[in-house]
């Protein structure tokens, strides 16, 4: 059985070298310049424990589940403290949703229940921590403005508040993973036993409770070049490394040599410039053929042996596609 695959090579970026060796002196002296593209903390997620008063001395416990969340924090590799050893970030945005819950209170035979829709909070504005060395951050109360917003029986509520508690956090640059801990005081009104007019109610009380949010999600760290290797480990930050990637089954991507700047790659003898598109189709003839280039793009067909549609960067480097 035959079988299709695409490649796409994409093309690489000319380094800039400094021509004046005064200026090569000063830029080797001066410190590296810092990088103030985000650091993003994807897929939050984790719980909401919810310890809430209701009327007759009762407290009600509730845990959800957090649906999603997104941060930013900036830089992505923090500024290195000298004094303390640890690093300073900025967190610019972050964003919790949480799933529904219900509060059901039951006091002198009456009941009254509060469902909580649309749950979500974001920071009001930036606030700017320091990571310890061991990873470990908290973020004094006062300077962490919250914006909530819900929608509770119906009517929806919004409300700016500060956590109960300092921020507390760790963050694991290595292993890639932020864990963030937020308290926030709440407040409910319980009113039951009411008038056909709503009013004169055997239970009309405000309660006080918290919610704790733990959550937990993943770092994703720049990557200028798109290959998926972050610039803080990629030898060639600005031309994508070596590599095929199945994407359908039937596409690959194949990205530029590891000699950050190579204009071509090559698949057998035949040349394949950067940012092209070719088909390799496997056979059970070895060695690598063209066989014509068609469709409305012209895209370039190639016949190759079972393992050897391999492309191979000017410096040496390779990649084996369409296996």
């Amino acid at each position: 059985m035959k079988t299709k695959r695409m490649l796409l090579v994409a093309g690489g970026l000319s380094a800039i070298v400094l021509a004046a060796s005064g200026l090569r002196a000063i830029a080797q002296s001066a410190p590296p310049p810092i990088d103030h593209r985000p650091l993003v903390v994807t897929g939050l997620g984790g719980t909401l424990h919810l310890l809430q008063a209701v009327p007759c001395n009762q407290v009600v416990e509730v845990t959800t589940r957090v649906r999603d969340g997104r941060a930013e924090l900036t830089p992505s590799e923090g500024i290195p403290d000298l004094r303390t050893g640890g690093k300073t970030f900025t967190m610019v945005s972050l964003t919790l949703l949480y799933e529904p819950f219900m509060a059901v209170g039951d006091c002198l035979g009456f009941r009254d229940s509060h469902k909580v829709t649309d749950l979500g909070i974001k920071l009001a504005g930036p606030v700017t921590f320091l990571m310890e060395g061991d990873g470990d951050f908290t973020i004094p109360k006062e300077k962490f403005l919250i914006f909530e917003s819900f929608v509770d029986n119906h009517k929806a509520k919004t409300a700016y508040q500060k956590p109960s508690e300092d921020v507390t956090g760790h963050l694991d640059l290595v292993g890639g993973t932020m864990q963030l801990r937020i308290v926030i005081g709440t407040q409910l009104l319980f009113r039951a036993g009411c008038d056909s007019r709503g009013e004169n109610c055997a239970i009309n009380d405000v309660k006080d409770g918290r919610q704790d949010s733990d959550v937990r999600g993943t770092l994703v760290f720049p990557d200028t070049d798109g290959d998926t290797v972050p610039d803080r480990s990629d030898s060639c930050p600005f031309t994508p490394n070596v590599m095929c990637t199945a994407g359908n089954g039937r596409s690959f991507l194949v990205s530029a040599a590891e000699g950050c700047g190579a204009s071509n790659m090559h698949l057998g003898d035949f040349s394949v410039r950067n940012g092209e598109v070719i088909q390799i189709e496997e056979t059970g003839q070895p060695g690598v053929r063209f066989v014509g280039a068609g469709g409305r793009d012209q895209i370039r067909r190639f016949q190759v042996g079972k393992g050897q549609g391999v492309i191979i960067g000017s410096d040496g480097s390779s990649a084996v596609c369409g296996k």
